[in-house]
């Protein structure tokens, strides 16, 4: 016979409860943390999404910074400091019909980051007009969200900290006031009252904002400048090293002159130097003793006391430092070879046989 026991009637559908409670609350946590981390993987792949875009809007303005590239904007660079009329340039890359209007403090895309770096005192620094576009040679299909470049002559102290409630200055230079101009020498950058000149190189800071569709946001800046080879020969002709020796020829049209002259494309002309530098008098003599005699006014330059025609402009020269050991001339002839941009032909207007390749063969010999 059955034995039933009142005060226990219920327990199943108690536990069936408490169980399934507890089940719920797993299946909930589960589907919590699931989404948790789509969020996160979500936001960090659109964050990195961006990062990415933003660095490519700065590669594609510094390889636009070239004179030969393709869609290059050289032409339309900085040349004064910004706050300075046409003291930035912007490159914009709207999407559809949006406005990228970076000067605009009502855009979107309002560039709120070029005032921490300089004064705006007076009002938002001025830019260049026309802005010019991204070009697809970079970013085709599908376009990159980077929406704006920013290129601006870094200036001293542009760059800056916050510690606390005070916000600190990086200068350059704290000898010189802020935005002064800063210069790279080849080694190492300096701060300078007036705008750099050769042999130093000014200094570009390049700012690029990627906003994807998700509303995220990035900014990528980098320092860019365009270093200058350093190739100062002391003679228009320099036979380095000791026992130097040459064979002129006999032609009349052979000359070599000191005095600088306007290149191909180029309108510089600098002060003259010797026809001919060597770095002791005893290369001096043989290298004269070479020349045939009814030739040596064909060979002029800086010594404007040698009658004309009576002796060849061989002069003794200090030789640069790059050029006083092999090491280092084979340091120079790399550097000309990974920077060399422009093949030079035998005429200017003719296409003709590329030199380049054979100038830096004779330069290993």
């Amino acid at each position: 016979m059955a034995n039933r026991i009142p005060n226990q009637r219920g327990v199943a559908l108690l536990l069936a409860i408490f169980a399934l409670l507890i089940i719920t609350s797993l299946a909930l946590s589960a589907m919590f943390s699931t989404g948790t981390e789509n969020a996160i993987n979500s936001n960090f792949r659109d964050e990195q999404s961006a990062y990415y875009a933003a660095k490519a809007g700065v590669e594609e303005a510094r390889d636009r910074m070239r004179p030969s590239a393709g869609a290059t904007i050289s032409s339309k660079l900085p040349t004064v400091i910004p706050g300075s009329t046409n003291g930035a340039l912007y490159i914009l890359n709207p999407t559809g019909s949006e406005t990228v209007a970076p000067w605009d403090s009502s855009n979107a895309y309002y560039d709120a980051e070029i005032c921490k770096e300089v004064s705006c005192s007076g009002g938002y620094v001025p830019y260049l007009s026309p802005a010019p576009s991204a070009s697809t040679t970079y970013a085709s299909t599908p376009a990159l969200p980077y929406k704006w470049m920013r290129i601006t002559l870094k200036t001293n102290a542009s760059a800056s900290g916050w510690s606390g409630a005070t916000q600190n200055f990086y200068y350059v230079n704290s000898g010189l006031a802020a935005g002064s101009y800063v210069c790279w020498n080849g080694t190492n950058e300096f701060a300078s009252a007036a705008a750099c000149t050769a042999p130093n190189s000014a200094v570009y800071q390049v700012t690029s904002l990627a906003v994807t569709n998700s509303g995220t946001r990035r900014m990528v800046q980098s320092e860019v400048t365009q270093p200058e080879q350093g190739l100062t020969f002391p003679g228009a002709l320099t036979l380095d090293g000791t026992g130097d020796s040459m064979a002129g020829p006999n032609s009349n049209p052979f000359t070599i002159q000191g005095a600088d002259h306007n290149g191909c494309g180029s309108t510089t002309v600098g002060s003259s130097v010797p026809a001919i530098a060597v770095d002791s008098t005893a290369d001096q003599s043989a290298v004269k003793a070479g020349i045939p005699s009814n030739r040596w006014g064909n060979y002029t330059g800086s010594d404007a006391t040698l009658p004309p025609g009576t002796t060849p402009d061989i002069e003794v020269a200090t030789m640069p430092a790059g050029l006083q050991s092999v090491a280092a001339l084979q340091s120079l002839v790399a550097s000309v070879e990974a920077n060399a941009t422009q093949d030079l032909h035998r005429n200017c207007d003719q296409p003709g046989e590329s030199w380049h390749g054979q100038l830096a063969a004779n330069y290993r010999r």
